[in-house]
């Protein structure tokens, strides 16, 4: 009896140290699984967080590109390449006119180096049919403007300066020749391509007038078709539906980017900028210096 007791521990003994060390083992394994389960929860959202922030920069990106339609006062870039196509114009109604444009750069004030005196002496015309200038063609001197209606220091000039040239042009000492050269993006193309609209009336200078002393007061009108026809109303265009055609009509507009192509060749960059004689003169000089400059070129 005494020796089968011993036994009878010992065989029960063994049991439970076996559970013991199996039941450890499976605590172990459940842990590492945790810590697994963990590790990849962790790294999806990880994962989902970077997806979510490049998608909200990309859309950031998106919100920002320029709407090039007419009426914007977007900006653009350096790229002097251009397109105006009938599709456009038969794309687009009348209310909302626009052209497919590569974009300039967004500057309002002066720069451009012309340094070439003949090269600036070829771009004299004197054209007697030049609907855009005014003076003798056989006038002593010839003042060439490049300029874009919605330049503030363009708008400033012409308030201010533009009419002491009035003595000299009606006195036939100064021939004064006006070149589209719309670098602020679509709105200013169409600005210019008004002014030729109204110009097929009789009254390309009173609707620049009009467009200058709007930019001048600081009026910011939309550069839509209303606004155009509006203007052309202002200053007395009989036939605005004429108007509106010609305004939309794609040779005005290829007219007016042929201008600026030639213009940004020539290496005239910045509005307004002048050609006075053989002297290139770029900026919104004041009357008194812009007078200076004329006189020492008079005979």
């Amino acid at each position: 009896m005494s020796t089968s007791s011993p036994q009878f521990q010992t065989s029960g003994q063994q049991p439970d140290s076996k559970n013991r060390g199996l039941l450890i083992t499976i605590i172990i394994l459940l842990l590492v699984i945790i810590g697994l389960a963990i590790a990849l929860i962790l790294t999806i959202s990880g994962d989902d967080d970077s997806s979510a922030g490049q998608s909200h920069e990309t859309i950031q990106a998106e919100t920002i590109e320029p709407d090039s339609t007419l009426g914007s006062d977007d900006g653009a870039d350096s790229d002097a390449s251009k397109t105006a196509s009938d599709s456009d114009a038969a794309t687009h109604p009348a209310e909302t006119p626009t052209a497919t444009v590569a974009p300039l750069p967004t500057e309002d004030a002066t720069s451009g180096t012309v340094e070439d005196s003949d090269a600036l002496l070829a771009e004299h015309q004197r054209d007697s049919e030049d609907p855009y200038a005014l003076g003798d063609v056989d006038a002593d001197i010839v003042v060439v403007q490049y300029a874009d209606y919605r330049c503030g220091y363009c708008a400033l000039w012409h308030v201010e300066v533009f009419e002491a040239l009035d003595p000299y042009i009606e006195s036939g000492q100064v021939r004064f020749e006006y070149r589209d050269h719309p670098v602020l993006g679509d709105a200013s193309i169409y600005a210019s391509a008004a002014a030729r609209a109204a110009g097929n009336q009789g009254l390309f200078w009173e609707y620049g007038d009009v467009l200058y002393e709007d930019t001048y007061n600081g009026t910011s009108p939309a550069y839509d078709l209303a606004y155009f026809e509006s203007v052309a109303e202002r200053v007395g265009v009989e036939d605005i539906e004429q108007f509106s055609a010609d305004l939309q009509d794609v040779e005005t507009l290829e007219a007016v980017l042929d201008s600026r192509q030639h213009n940004l060749e020539l290496g005239v960059t910045g509005t307004p900028s002048f050609i006075i004689e053989d002297v290139f003169a770029p900026g919104a000089l004041d009357e008194e210096a812009f007078i200076q400059v004329v006189e020492s070129k008079l005979p």
